[in-house]
């Protein structure tokens, strides 16, 4: 019964760790696709004069929403860190 409980844990909690991770990824990806085509927006609607790749500009305007809006979250919610007595 105990081993049958702790090749459970064992298995389930890396299991958890990718569902995270992938849940990461995937909000990563689409808040930089949102952004990128934020940027593309901004340069066509206030005519932003660009001296070179629109495309490259895009990305950089990109970058500095990201670094702007985002907010680092405090990883206190989340079950893998914890304390063991909650």
């Amino acid at each position: 019964m105990l081993k049958k409980l702790a090749t459970a844990a064992l298995v389930g909690l890396p299991s958890l760790a990718v569902a995270q991770d992938v849940e990461a990824f995937v909000e990563s990806n689409i808040l930089a696709t949102l952004y990128h085509e934020l940027g593309h927006a901004l340069i066509d609607i206030q005519d932003v004069p660009i001296f070179g790749q629109e495309e490259d500009a895009a990305d950089v305007l990109s970058i500095l929403l990201v670094d702007a809006f985002w907010e680092e979250r405090t990883r206190s919610a989340s079950p893998m860190t914890r304390p063991s007595g909650s």
